[in-house]
């Protein structure tokens, strides 16, 4: 079955990590661009729980070169930085703080009303973050077209409620 992207304009992706967007959607991106849609690109996290405690890796220095990372390939997507929009929330922390990421991504997606298409994590991926990101998505009001992509494997029942960070 092909997707059809015929009616979308403008849409938005959100991405609970900086990778996120790329690792799910780049296809869809690039498939959206090249229609002429416009695409813009919420990262929820700052990405710094990627490399915990790692003396090569400080947490600093680990989201200044995730943010980078996703800049350069979103680039290539013809994504500019300025439609690009980092809310920099504690990573490993969004399903701990539920209210303060729905009430902070909420008040980004409303900045993009006239968006045809909302696109985010899976509801049933394994990783909290994602979950925590898919339910504050489901929350929004949006009368336009959704879709949800898969980045962990889904979690099956019985198994932790976390991975490990990645």
């Amino acid at each position: 079955m092909k997707l059809s992207l015929k009616g979308v304009r403008r849409a938005v992706i959100v991405a609970p990590h900086p990778d996120d967007e790329i690792i799910g959607a780049a296809c869809l991106i690039h498939a959206l661009r090249r229609r002429g849609s416009d695409v813009t690109v919420i990262v929820v996290s700052d990405g710094a729980a990627s490399h915990p405690n790692s003396p090569t890796w400080p947490a600093d220095r680990l989201t200044s070169a995730r943010a980078r990372e996703s800049l350069r390939a979103l680039l290539r997507l013809g994504i500019t930085r300025d439609a690009v929009t980092f809310l920099r929330l504690p990573d490993g922390g969004l399903s701990v703080r539920r209210d303060g990421c729905r009430k902070t991504l909420h008040r980004a997606l409303r900045r993009h009303r006239a968006m045809d298409l909302l696109v985010g994590p899976a509801g049933s991926d394994a990783h909290p973050d994602h979950r925590a990101v898919a339910t504050a998505l489901r929350q929004f009001r949006f009368g336009g077209r959704r879709l949800t992509y898969q980045v962990w494997p889904p979690r099956r029942r019985g198994t932790p409620a976390s991975v490990p960070c990645r």
